[in-house]
């Protein structure tokens, strides 16, 4: 009989297998990663090797980070082939090529129009000269440029940046909030957007269990809702309430604690 651990190892790989098209050896790996960042709340690999049980691997500590390591590199797993778009918003002071641009060296060297943005595409950023689009613009009466980079086809990038600012507690949840994001750093671009890429299907998986904690009635958690002059209020953020659930049913018997294995927010 398997334990709780390798029951909801299991379940998570089943449903990311139907999501993402990877062999079933990087799908554990990629497994791994979320539930190792879930457990310790880092992205920092060691922290994370602390918490994988030895169903993941019988290695030492140091060959669990050395196989993460190599799963995080491995440039055969690319995020954008998976259709994952990004927005990303630059400092002013990095290095940029632009076919036909020479007098551009840096972000800061591009004049913005107030209230109109510019748009260039195939640029090489940073001395690594990584290539991506990038969109400029500077809101009227505002002080700073924004210096978006992204991978959008058409010149979407400013307005679905915009929407980053609807959703602010998710950047405090992957930083120090949460899931500790500043806590590393990497100059392999690889590393570091598979590293966002597990952290946002981590993040996608716990507010489910969060949105679960709040709605259905099998799954309450004791402060996570009070009663309130007759209304419901929900007490914990959907972050902390799915954080609270996952970590029971992962250490405890998960039948006392039904786990949603599903990555829907609401259901039409």
């Amino acid at each position: 009989m398997i334990n709780d651990q390798e029951y909801i190892t299991t379940k998570l790989k089943k449903t990311l297998e139907k999501m993402i098209p990877l062999s079933s050896k990087r799908l554990n790996n990629l497994v791994a990663m979320i539930i190792g960042i879930i457990i310790s709340k880092t992205v920092v690999l060691s922290e994370i090797a602390q918490e994988l049980k030895d169903s993941y691997s019988s290695g030492t500590e140091e060959s669990k980070i050395k196989r993460l390591q190599r799963f995080l590199s491995n440039k055969s797993i690319n995020p954008e082939k998976l259709k994952w778009k990004y927005c990303i918003r630059c400092t002013k002071d990095l290095c940029v090529t632009i076919k036909g641009k020479l007098k551009i060296k840096k972000l800061e060297d591009i004049k913005a129009l107030s209230n109109k943005g510019k748009n260039f595409y195939n640029i090489k950023l940073t001395a690594q000269n990584y290539n991506c689009n990038l969109s400029v613009c500077k809101a009227k009466d505002a002080e700073e440029t924004w210096f978006i980079v992204h991978n959008l086809e058409k010149s979407f990038a400013i307005r679905e940046y915009k929407k980053r600012f609807q959703i602010e507690e998710m950047f405090k949840d992957f930083k120090s909030g949460g899931f500790n994001l500043e806590s590393t750093w990497s100059m392999n671009i690889q590393y570091i957007k598979m590293l966002y890429f597990c952290i946002s299907i981590a993040y996608c998986f716990i507010i489910t269990l969060g949105i679960s904690c709040g709605k259905d009635k099998n799954n309450t958690i004791i402060g996570v809702i009070k009663d309130l002059n007759g209304k419901k209020v929900r007490i914990y953020s959907l972050f902390r309430a799915g954080l609270k659930w996952f970590k029971r049913c992962y250490y405890s018997k998960r039948n006392e604690y039904y786990l949603k294995f599903c990555f829907t927010l609401y259901e039409s």
